[in-house]
C-alpha cells in the first residue's frame, strides 16, 4: 500500500480513508441480520463482519487479537486435524526406524 505524505492530505481525509477500509467486507453474522450496528468484529481470514453482541463480546477490550468466523474456524480445525495426523504418522515411522536401527546395532554387537 502506498501512503500519501503530501501536505494537502489532511488528517480528516486519512481518518475517512481508514473508516472506509474498515467498512470493507460483507456482514455475515450468526443472527442472520446484515445490519452494521454496534461493535463489529471482522474475521482475519475471510474478512466478514459479525456483531460482537451476537458473539458475547460487549467491549473492545474483549475482542481477541486474532478472531475467525465459525466457517473459517471449522476450516482451520480441519487443517490442524490433518497436520496432527500427518505428524503422528511421521513420528510412528521415525520410531520404527529407531527400533530397526537399535536392533541392527544389537545384532552387530553379538
Amino acid at each position: 500500500m502506498v501512503e500519501d505524505t503530501s501536505p494537502a492530505h489532511s488528517s480528516e481525509e486519512e481518518e475517512e480513508e481508514e473508516e472506509e477500509e474498515e467498512d470493507d467486507g460483507e456482514i455475515r453474522c450468526i443472527c442472520g441480520r446484515d445490519v452494521d450496528k454496534g461493535l463489529m468484529i471482522q474475521c482475519e481470514k475471510c474478512e466478514v463482519w459479525q456483531h460482537g453482541s451476537c458473539l458475547g463480546i460487549k467491549s473492545d477490550k474483549q475482542v481477541p487479537d486474532d478472531w475467525f468466523c465459525s466457517d473459517c474456524q471449522q476450516e482451520l480445525e480441519k487443517v490442524i486435524f490433518f497436520f496432527n495426523n500427518v505428524l503422528k504418522v511421521i513420528l510412528i515411522v521415525l520410531w520404527y526406524f529407531r527400533i530397526v536401527l537399535l536392533l541392527n546395532l544389537l545384532m552387530n554387537l553379538c
